[in-house]
């Protein structure tokens, strides 16, 4: 068991020292249980060859000896079980690991992104913005637009539209009316300060557009992985009434 020990944990140092030059150094992190099992193992020997040798000598240990023997059975189940489990979860990591790889492998990898978002042009009320995409693959994509204050969403939307693998862009416009529409109805007896009634107030927005392609079964692929997502902000001076938030003032905000 000693000897075992010393040379489970010679592997994993062998085994560090041989992936420190290597791209894929991930043995460091799932080679670990040959240190666990190895001191363990190291711990043990040391121990049965003390008791060995006080049985020899002395008959009161030969009873402790015996249930040493017993322990160490238990002990080894023990270490049989959790190479197993082991084993089995790194072989479920490599597995997701392998499937991320054949994903970004995958046709999603050159699909259309979004490049940047801007707000063109705003009045009393409303706005435009404009969504501009790069190069990829033609198909069905599925763009969705949300406008939030903090943690709190005020507009979401998600349309299909249809790129034709060159650099594109699509423009939209957000009223005012819009915007706040949640004001009253969602937000009527909530706490949102923008939609207090007789209230003016200075809000920080952020307008965020996100862009999945679709596959051929009408499914989009909703994953950070093969998504993509841009971001601007803006601020609003409103003043708020009866059904109405009137906006005075529009700043953008640099990103």
């Amino acid at each position: 068991m000693l000897f075992l020990g010393i040379a489970s944990i010679g592997y994993y140092i062998y085994s560090v020292i041989d992936a420190l030059d290597k791209a894929d150094q991930s043995v460091i992190y799932w080679y670990l249980i040959f240190v666990f099992i190895g001191i363990p193992l190291v711990a043990s020997g040391i121990y049965f060859i003390l008791i060995g040798y006080k049985s020899s000598k002395e008959k009161n240990y030969t009873v402790i000896a015996t249930y040493s023997l017993g322990a160490l059975g238990v002990f080894i189940i023990f270490l049989i079980l959790s190479g197993i489990i082991s084993e089995w979860s790194a072989d479920n990591t490599g597995s997701e690991r392998s499937n991320q790889e054949e994903l970004q492998k995958s046709p999603a990898a050159g699909m259309h992104h979004i490049e940047h978002i801007e707000i063109n042009e705003f009045d009393q009320n409303g706005f435009s913005f404009t969504v501009h995409f790069s190069e990829g693959t033609g198909g069905s994509y599925r763009l969705e637009i949300s406008i939030n204050e903090g943690k709190t969403v005020f507009l979401e939307e998600a349309e299909e539209i249809e790129l034709a693998g060159f650099k594109t862009e699509v423009t939209r416009y957000v009223s005012f009316d819009k915007l706040f529409q949640k004001c009253f109805d969602e937000f009527q007896s909530s706490n949102v300060y923008v939609c207090t009634e007789n209230t003016g107030a200075t809000s920080f927005f952020t307008l965020e557009s996100q862009l999945f392609p679709i596959r051929e079964n009408q499914q989009s692929i909703n994953t950070m992985s093969t998504g993509s997502a841009e971001k601007t902000k803006f601020s609003l001076d409103t003043f708020t009434k009866e059904m109405e938030v009137r906006v005075n003032h529009f700043q953008l905000i640099d990103r």
